[in-house]
Formats: C-alpha cells, structure tokens, sequence
C-alpha cells in the first residue's frame, strides 16, 4: 500500500515502546493503529515513533498529520485497526492548530451514551473482546476533566476523572507520557482541567496474566483555552 496520511490523536507508552493511532487524513473516516510487525504485541520502536521537524528531531504529537508506510491490515479481535508497519521512516506533513480542526473533531467524536458502552467502569471482559469488538479506539468530547496523580515508591502516576453523558468515569490512567503528563507533572496532585477536551481512549493489552483488557487515555487534547495554573482540587486522595 502507498503511504497513508494520518491526523495522530495518541502517541502514548505501550511495554516500554509506543502505541500510534489516528484518524485518516483528510477524511478523518477510518481509525489506523500501525503495529511493528517483528513486534509481538505490535508496539512501535521508540525512534520510529519520532519525526524529523523544522524544531529537531522530536516524538510524534497529537495532531500532527503524518505519512505512515502500511503494508496490509492485521485485525485482531480485540484491536480491529491495527496495520503492518512498513519499513519506511514516518514523516511529518504539518502539525494542526486545535482551532483547525476542532469543529471537524467532535463531527467524528464517539456519540454513544456510554463510553464503550460500559456503564462507568473500564474493564473489558474476555467473554466481550474474544468475540471481537468492532473498535478498539474512540475519540470522546467532554468537559473539565479532573487529573489525578498518584505517588508510588519513586513512581508517578496520573489517572484521569471524567464525565461523559450521564455517567462519572473515574480514575482511568493516562498513558500519554509524552505532552498531557508532562504539564501535569509540574502541577500538584489534582488539577482541573478548563473547557472542553476531546480524549483519545484505547483498549489495552491484557496485564500478566489478566484475561480482561482495560480502557486508557491514550491521549487528552484541550480543545478550548489553555489549561490555566494548577489549584490543588478540595476532596483528599
């Protein structure tokens, strides 16, 4: 297959790699996850998860419209958008402004009721993904997210509360290490989120020896005003 162009809407941590995903571009009708062949959970390298720009050498981001090399595509039954990644380098086309893009965004942003059609949890049973589930990745809309981080020994860890309908989602983790996480780490341990947000929520692999996949936020994209200055949130951790 030719080179595809690509609208990135994740480049978030995956077994110490990473994962891709986005949106074909210009129609932003079909989500494309590549996966690296040799790979056996298909997790992009981390040098070829970074393209050359006019700022360096840098990681790909959310919103920048790429042109990925795929071979042929690798449904799984828990990940139907997966596609072989060639072995040619990804390039940077041009990165988006939000305000670009935003309107065209939440016309292909999820409309269903429930997030994955769960009823405010994020666990993915096996009895549901082993007969194949028709997405594995949805963009969603939503409004003041709360970001939570989490200390462990010398390790951090932020997880996201939300709501989306009717339903509060909470406590979901954020993989994307590489921009959201690295404004929440110079903030205190809760900070909300102003305006409206489109988040990019991808199922998982299984963890060890875990039948279940999970949801997470693959990536967390402000779609209004910048995020202003962090105030601890009133409710403990």
């Amino acid at each position: 297959m030719a080179s595809t162009e690509i609208l990135c809407l994740a480049n978030s941590k995956k077994l110490g790699d990473r994962c891709l995903a986005g949106l074909s571009w210009p129609d932003l009708q079909t989500w494309i996850r590549p996966v690296e062949r040799t790979r056996e959970h298909g997790e992009v390298p981390s040098d070829r998860a970074q393209v050359n720009s006019p700022e360096g050498r840098r990681w790909i981001r959310p919103l920048d419209v790429i042109s990925v090399d795929l071979i042929e595509p690798v449904p799984t039954p828990a990940q139907p958008e997966n596609w072989i990644l060639g072995s040619s380098p990804i390039t940077l086309v041009r990165t988006l402004d939000i305000a670009e893009v935003a309107s065209r965004l939440r016309s292909v942003a999820d409309t269903a009721t429930s997030v994955f059609d769960l009823d405010g949890g994020r666990e993915i049973p096996i009895s549901v993904w082993e007969r194949g589930l028709t997405k594995s990745i949805a963009l969603y809309e939503i409004q003041e997210p709360l970001f939570r981080m989490f200390e462990r020994d010398d390790s951090r860890t932020w997880k996201v509360d939300f709501q989306y309908g009717s339903r509060l989602y909470r406590y979901f983790p954020v993989s994307d290490d590489l921009e959201v996480r690295k404004r929440l780490d110079r903030a205190s341990k809760a900070v909300r989120g102003s305006g409206r947000w489109f988040l990019t929520i991808s199922v998982t692999e299984p963890f060890q020896d875990a039948r279940s996949r999970w949801l997470t936020v693959a990536a967390a994209i402000q779609s209004e005003p910048e995020m202003p200055p962090p105030t601890p949130e009133e409710e403990p951790f």
